[in-house]
């Protein structure tokens, strides 16, 4: 300050210097299983990450079995579940993030798609998926073959609210198994380790 005070120009600019604004900071809640006949029959664990902004679903027992039937419906299984954020007051936007981690055994020419579609309590979210978890079967020798699969969603979320008691936002999702076949004859397993939905890159409206 005493070296200000020799050039009080650069002590007046030192005041009128705009502060850094503050980046709003969202921060996982919770989360929880609704119903569907695709749901884990054991039990889960969950942990938010350090940074805060992602919550884990990680499962001991996650198994779908789809039959080898012809009926269509019959290779789809489905699960609901709700994941809730803290969302910061004003008007707050970011990205929301969906990964899904797990192994799957397929007959050749059996195509597995992981999909799900959220849908916001308060707040928005739009935009198209941007990689849905597909996994391939592939020849006679991989039937017995257990192969890892990723599967990644981005969305955009928007929220916006002046109210302490509209701050935290449950996204419930359905989330949708199905399996293309070539043909009748074989069973599609499929094993979810893990999922992962996160908040990121937030920033104000």
């Amino acid at each position: 300050m005493r070296l200000l005070s020799l050039f009080p120009s650069l002590a007046a600019a030192a005041a009128l210097a705009p502060r850094q604004a503050q980046a709003p900071i969202v921060r996982a809640v919770s989360a929880k299983f609704l119903s569907g006949d695709g749901c884990p029959a054991g039990s889960f664990a969950q942990q938010t990450t350090t940074s805060g902004d992602t919550i884990e679903l990680m499962f001991d027992s996650y198994l779908v079995s789809i039959p080898p039937v012809s009926a269509s419906t019959a290779r789809e299984r489905h699960c609901r579940y709700e994941v809730t954020f803290e969302f910061p007051t004003g008007c707050t936007t970011g990205t929301f993030g969906n990964i899904l981690r797990g192994t799957a055994k397929l007959p050749g020419g059996y195509k597995a798609t992981f999909d799900p579609q959220y849908t916001a309590g308060l707040g928005s979210l739009s935009g198209e998926s941007a990689q849905r978890g597909v996994i391939v079967g592939g020849g006679k020798e991989d039937v017995d073959v257990w192969k890892d699969y990723l599967g990644e969603q981005n969305l955009t979320v928007m929220h916006r609210t002046q109210l302490e008691n509209q701050r935290n936002v449950t996204y419930t999702a359905g989330s949708r198994v199905y399996i293309t076949a070539p043909d009748e004859k074989g069973e599609a397993l499929l094993a979810i380790d893990a999922i992962s939905i996160s908040v990121r890159n937030v920033r104000r409206c």
